[in-house]
């Protein structure tokens, strides 16, 4: 748990606003009309500047669609054509790539039918799926495993105290199990709690009756009290059965020393003790009846034959009943419903981990030789015939939790515990459901209308694994209970079938899956004797048998991962319409976890399974631990799981390939066949291939059907898309808009000049007039550097890095010179320099020479940028993730944070070195580098080295531009660079108390070490001793994964590359001199071919996507586990949240009006992920 030095008592979630809803037009034309009529000097006041911005913000909240809801969750109703077809192209894409299919399983060369779902075949989108839940449900195991197994195994057992003394031996790690006890009493009450599944009451009136006949009265009286008979008890309604009259059809018969028999076991409601009582057990096959009037011995066998009945059941049906029910009702959410529909984003939170336990179990639990194989009665043959027997008489998508109550009769037994709890948290969960769904419907017509949940329901309909489920849903209620079903099965059901109820349920000596000697053909006679040992699994095979429940026992060490806190991670914390039914939800969370917990103080077997914070609300997660102050136990455990990662992934020398030649690339992980970084790498592919502009290839059509001739024709391909992508600021090519790119999208070459020598003899063409007309009154040659006014951006080297094997694309080497214009806050381009051909030009050459070496500087900045982004970020940060989880938990803080923003990266320059960094790319056509200059680049820049202490403010002050007069990509990044700051410095102090804490983290000083070794650093620190060196070394990356890199590339790249001014090369060889006069020359003569400029586009384009998902923007950042349900955040969430808000009310303020406004860094546009 964490070590928390603040207060816990805190409220939980994120702030929301209320959506009202009004008609939108009324609402939009009563605003236009109020601010409109304003008298002039009211409406340049502060205080009506102020009303205004907050009622645009009052207007966007009222003015939804009444039948969506524009938060994060909407259903598709009350959309636009263009929003509608871009999320049914988002859907059809997942649909693409994942489906339910019949599926079998192999097991000793026989074939047996499996379930209908999804196949993880290398490469799919299962594959993925399984991958990410694979490894959250492997880092919920137990860490002590291993030693109650290996306690086991150096047990002796020969007696049934052994058995039982093997419980005292690692009391210290577990509690005893409730069916170590084989008392009547508690065999009993193990059919009102943890075995509730199959017991139901007898209701026919002959039922039974040539069994129960023989059974003497007395007997019966005894047990179920005073003047009681088998009549009597069916009058009464208490006379129940759990019936395995057929259960050893399942038997695995290549094994059949291990076998269940088949078996009935009779209970009755003792009204006067008010207890569940067993009081005959029949052996069928055998035709004996057992009662308590036997020996204690054969009472005692008949007793653990019911419970190995019991345990092969209730492991086998919750399987069925949950992630075989629940799988293929996901991929089919997937396959017909947005990621943001209310119904899909509900039902996945819950059922989360699903898909992979039914793919991994074909391996690890239903496969020859697993434990379960040698354990289980049914082995791995009979679990699979079972399923399919199961499956193929269909589940009902009605028998929910009331209704299989209600069949079975167990809602009128006063001390099912089960039942009484499971019903409060169904009546619970169907509120909030209700309430939920009504948040997004508001008539059962808005459902009828709503395709993508029909869509879903009539394909579910054709399910072979329901029988009714509806073709259609028809009403709000029909959809709230279907919903409800697979959430309460997918949580509440299941947690009370398995998991950690398994270990109450299953134990050695009285409650195992399977008995190990054949039943005996008649009972005892006097004098004769058993020994119940006889018939229990062999010594040799316990260790497994203790595993096998071990690996259903799986603790929730987190609150973040339970019930009550479902709803405090996004989407669901962001739905200011969900906030009133989340908090009911939590309060009446509070009130069953009260009486719970205090019926239940004073139980010999305290049934707390259904303890709110105990139980899993979906897939359980531990919360962040630094490993101070852990038990050796648990620091062997945890280093143990690093150390299973550490032999998967690695860093190591790597080559890019192009036409045939290697390159060296970075130090990284290489994703080999099987291998974990190819699992990274396939995630997180999929999901950059899924924010991709959905428009894309009809930009590239229009541009390929497009005709160029004139420079307004280049310009005017923007105008025929401008209804889906606004215009690239670098389509403007005056000095004025040419000046401000270098404080905008181009401002990472950009340097002031501080040696006047330096440039001197290149500024000396300049006259002093002409650069007095452009700075400013007082600026001569002489005084632009001691007036700190002359900036350089230097690219005097640049063309050494130009394809060889394509010498007809390029860049020239160049440098540009700017001043800063102080009386108009401006940057303006003074003179261009091209540096081989021994040239300057400056705005007093002719039109079309200035407007050339423009282009050229400009061509030469998008080769620079865009390769520098992938060295500063991506090839960064990549390296120093996968040392994170070589050395690191990944509970482990700064490894959650850091895997959290820096996430997508390894897929990055994995996937790019195929499709950007390879022969025949868009990249390697239309960049003058090409791709073998993009690997000579990296190479350069990597063996000079990354320096971490040049972070965004070492840079920015070292080239000066904090200086510059409108220093927009400094003056927003300054603002996120102290909120971040501020933020990560109060995480860190959750889980440090001082810096000796952070210098006695093994595992941070690991990871430290690791990197310091690291080739493409030069200045790593070998061990990190304070805090705030913590603090400042965390921020850098997180910043330059995240606010550097979405403004050096993506959404950026369409405002800095396009066609005719700013592309990525030029194609005509550099005129030897000026023009003379009446001379005169075409820019387009050195733009790229016409035939190339769709492919251009396309390149752009790769990096063009949106952040349109309002979970991905920054302010949503820590809305998700684990930092959004950890009380020891909070305040400081609360205060980054709020600092965000700042910083989109500043960015608003500034840029409103604009030509060419800057949001890049506003945070609703800006991903806390690396994205692309």
């Amino acid at each position: 748990m964490l070590d928390h030095r603040v207060s816990s008592g805190v409220e939980h979630g994120t702030p929301c606003f209320y959506q009202l809803r009004f008609p939108k037009l009324e609402v939009e034309r009563w605003h236009s009309h109020f601010f409109s009529s304003r008298p002039p000097f009211l409406r340049q006041s502060a205080m009506f500047r102020a009303w205004k911005f907050v009622s645009v913000l009052l207007l966007a909240a009222v003015s939804s669609n009444s039948n969506a809801v524009h938060g994060l969750l909407s259903s598709p109703n009350g959309l636009t054509p263009a929003e509608q077809a871009a999320r049914a192209s988002a859907i059809a894409a997942t649909a693409s790539k994942i489906s339910n299919e019949a599926r079998e399983v192999t097991v000793r060369g026989v074939s047996y039918p499996f379930c209908w779902g999804p196949v993880a075949r290398p490469g799919s989108l299962t594959e993925s799926i399984v991958g990410v839940e694979a490894a959250e449900i492997d880092s919920h195991k137990d860490p002590n495993a291993e030693k109650y197994a290996a306690i086991a195994a150096a047990t002796i057992f020969a007696t049934e105290q052994d058995y039982l003394g093997y419980y005292d031996k690692i009391a210290q790690y577990l509690p005893r199990p409730m069916s170590t006890d084989i008392s009547d009493e508690t065999f009993g009450e193990l059919r009102t709690t943890g075995f509730s599944f199959k017991i139901e009451l007898v209701r026919k009136r002959e039922a039974y009756g040539d069994i129960l006949g023989h059974v003497d009265c007395k007997q019966v009286a005894q047990v179920c009290g005073p003047e009681t008979s088998v009549s009597s008890l069916r009058a009464l309604k208490s006379l129940y059965v759990v019936d395995f009259s057929d259960i050893s059809q399942w038997t695995d018969p290549a094994n059949p020393q291990k076998y269940v028999p088949n078996i009935i076991g009779f209970f009755c409601y003792n009204r006067v003790r008010n207890r569940l009582l067993p009081f005959a057990i029949h052996l069928v096959d055998q035709k004996l009846t057992y009662t308590q009037s036997d020996s204690p011995s054969e009472w005692k066998l008949a007793k653990v034959a019911l419970n190995a009945a019991e345990v092969n059941w209730q492991n086998m049906q919750h399987f069925v009943e949950t992630h075989l029910m629940t799988a293929p009702v996901r991929v089919e959410l997937m396959r017909h419903t947005a990621e943001t529909h209310p119904v899909n984003a509900l039902v996945q939170h819950h059922c989360r981990g699903d898909i992979a336990l039914e793919t991994i179990s074909t391996v690890s639990l239903f496969a020859e030789g697993t434990v379960v194989d040698k354990t289980f009665a049914m082995g791995t043959t009979g679990a699979y015939r079972y399923f399919h027997h199961q499956l193929s008489n269909k589940l009902s998508i009605y028998n929910n939790f009331i209704a299989d109550a209600q069949a079975r009769g167990i809602d009128s037994l006063p001390v099912s515990k089960y039942f009484k709890y499971g019903e409060l948290h169904w009546k619970t969960f169907k509120r909030f459901i209700d309430s939920y769904l009504r948040a997004y419907y508001k008539c059962d017509a808005d459902v009828q209308r709503d395709h993508e949940v029909q869509n879903w329901a009539k394909t579910c309909s054709t399910s072979p694994q329901f029988y009714d489920f509806p073709s259609s849903i028809n009403s709000i209620n029909q959809l709230s209970n279907i919903v409800l079903h697979l959430v309460f099965s997918g949580t509440v059901r299941h947690h009370s079938m398995n998991g950690l109820v398994t270990w109450e349920s299953a134990s050695i000596p009285y409650s195992m899956p399977s008995l190990w000697k054949p039943w005996p053909t008649r009972k005892l006679k006097p004098g004769e004797s058993l020994n119940i040992i006889d018939y229990h699994v062999p010594v040799s095979i316990i260790p497994s048998a203790i595993s096998t429940v071990v690996v259903f026992r799986r603790e929730v060490k987190s609150p973040a991962s339970t019930i009550p806190q479902s709803y405090r991670v996004a989407p669901f914390c962001s739905e200011a319409v969900l906030k009133v039914a989340i908090a009911e939800f939590e309060k009446s969370m509070a009130h069953i976890e009260e009486q719970i917990q205090r019926e239940e103080q004073y139980e010999k077997w305290p049934y707390t399974i259904l303890v709110p914070s105990k139980l899993p609300y979906t897939s359980n997660a531990h919360g962040l631990t630094t490993p101070n102050g852990l038990t050796a136990t648990e620091l062997d455990a945890r280093a143990s799981g690093i150390a299973d990662i550490a032999s998967k992934i690695k860093n190591e020398a790597r080559y890019g390939v192009v036409g045939g030649t290697p390159y060296p690339f970075c130090w990284g992980p290489v994703a080999r066949p099987g291998s974990m970084a190819e699992t990274i790498v396939q995630i997180e592919a999929n999901e950059i291939n899924a924010r991709k502009d959905p428009n894309a290839m009809t930009y590239v059509g229009i541009a390929a059907t497009t005709k160029y001739e004139t420079e307004g024709d280049y310009v005017g391909y923007y105008d025929k898309i401008a209804s889906l992508v606004p215009r690239p600021m670098t389509t403007d090519i005056s000095d004025e808009t040419f000046g401000e790119l270098r404080m905008t999208g181009f401002a990472f070459k950009i340097a002031r000049v501080r040696d006047a020598e330096k440039y001197s003899d290149i500024l000396e063409d300049v006259e002093s007039e002409q650069i007095t007309s452009i700075c400013g009154d007082g600026i001569t040659s002489e005084t632009l550097v001691s007036k700190e006014v002359l900036y350089a951006v230097d690219c005097s080297d640049i063309a050494q890095w130009t394809d060889t094997t394509n010498p007809k694309k390029y860049v020239p080497n160049i440098m540009g010179f700017f001043c800063r214009k102080d009386s108009a806050n401006q940057l303006l381009p003074l003179a261009i320099h091209l540096v081989d051909q021994e040239l300057t030009y400056t705005p007093f050459d002719s039109p079309s020479e200035w407007k050339l070496a423009k282009m050229a500087l400009n061509a030469a900045e998008v080769n620079w940028q865009n390769m520098q982004h992938f060295v500063e970020t991506h090839l960064m940060t990549a390296p120093v993730r996968v040392e994170l989880m070589r050395t690191t938990a990944t509970s482990h803080p700064v490894n959650a944070l850091l895997q959290h923003h820096l996430r997508g990266d390894i897929a990055l320059e994995t996937i790019s070195t195929v499709s950007l960094f390879a022969s025949g790319t868009v990249v390697d056509r239309t960049f003058a580098m090409g791709a073998s200059g993009a690997y000579r680049y990296f190479n350069h820049q990597l063996t000079n080295k990354l320096s971490v202490h040049k972070d965004f403010l070492a840079d920015a002050h070292e080239r000066g531009i904090d200086t510059l007069p409108m220093p927009k990509y400094f003056k927003y990044g300054l603002l996120h660079w102290n909120a971040l700051k501020r933020f990560i410095s109060k995480y860190l102090s959750v889980y440090y108390a001082d810096d000796s804490a952070v210098l006695s983290d093994n595992e941070i000083q690991n990871w430290a070490k690791a990197c310091s070794t690291n080739p493409q650093f030069s200045d790593f620190p070998s061990s990190i001793e304070s805090i705030e060196q913590l603090t400042n070394l965390v921020l850098h990356l997180v910043f330059s994964a995240t606010v550097r890199h979405h403004s050096m590339n993506g959404m950026v790249t369409w405002d800095t590359v396009s066609i005719p001014y700013s592309m990525p090369s030029l194609w005509k060889a550099w005129p030897t001199s000026k023009l003379s006069e009446g001379e005169s020359l075409n820019v387009l003569d050195y733009h790229v071919p016409v035939d190339i400029i769709p492919s251009a586009i396309g390149a752009v384009l790769v990096f063009r996507r949106e952040a349109k998902t309002p979970t991905v923007p920054f302010s949503q950042a820590y809305a998700v586990d684990p930092f959004a349900s950890d009380a020891g955040l909070h305040d400081a969430i609360t205060e980054y949240q709020n600092a965000l808000a700042r910083i989109e009310d500043h960015v608003n303020t500034d840029e409103q009006g604009q030509k060419w406004p800057y949001r890049i860094l506003q945070p609703s546009r800006l991903p806390f992920t690396t994205w692309i």
